[in-house]
């Protein structure tokens, strides 16, 4: 999981392209993972964010 969550950042945080293969889900089937159901989001606003959490 470490090695997923260095490529979400490395591509967010620092646009660096050359680690999008590695958030994608035949990469992480390849590591052996089943992709995770969920989408990430950049921008919510803390009304949409209070809606969304119980």
């Amino acid at each position: 999981m470490q090695v997923l969550a260095l490529a979400y950042f490395k591509l967010t945080l620092e646009q660096d392209e050359r680690f999008r293969p590695a958030v994608q889900a035949a990469f992480v089937k390849a590591l052996g993972f089943e992709p995770l159901p969920m989408d990430l989001t950049t921008i919510l606003s803390r009304d949409a964010l209070d809606q969304a959490l119980p």
